[in-house]
């Protein structure tokens, strides 16, 4: 969930950006503004399907661990261990989805590059116009 709140606010912040740098570009270059459907990027990643079963047993193992310990502990001492398990859940999550991160990234990274985009916006915060390059990316993702 926390990811998920990263991302959309550094598309927010790309989207408050866009106008300074549209205005800041020598009136002469073109912008090419291009969108991504990260999270289908993140589905269709040949990794996605081992990592998101890696968080869920990570999830599930931490539930465990918690109905076990919390047994004799006070509802504060539930708390905290709640809380310690928590982040325990969102660091092994964070660091299991990093490379598939970075993988994305270096696919529209590349796409970016061929196509001549100055900009690529999430898909969902696109209303009208800019070309849609998740299949491209994806097919990068694919052929590595």
């Amino acid at each position: 969930m926390n990811f998920w709140k990263k991302i959309a606010s550094v598309c927010f912040a790309i989207i408050l950006l866009i106008p300074l740098a549209v205005h800041a570009a020598p009136k002469t270059a073109p912008v090419k503004i291009a969108c991504l459907d990260r999270s289908e990027a993140f589905r269709r990643h040949p990794g996605a399907q081992a990592a998101f079963n890696s968080v869920l047993a990570e999830r599930s193992r931490l539930q465990a661990e918690y109905n076990e310990k919390a047994k004799d502990l006070s509802p504060e001492e539930r708390q905290k261990l709640s809380h310690e398990l928590s982040a325990q859940a969102a660091a092994r999550e964070a660091e299991l989805l990093k490379p598939i991160q970075a993988d994305i990234d270096a696919a529209v990274d590349a796409v970016m590059a061929e196509g001549g985009y100055t900009f690529v916006l999430e898909k969902n915060a696109v209303i009208r116009g800019g070309a849609d390059i998740t299949a491209e990316a994806v097919k990068k993702l694919s052929a590595n």
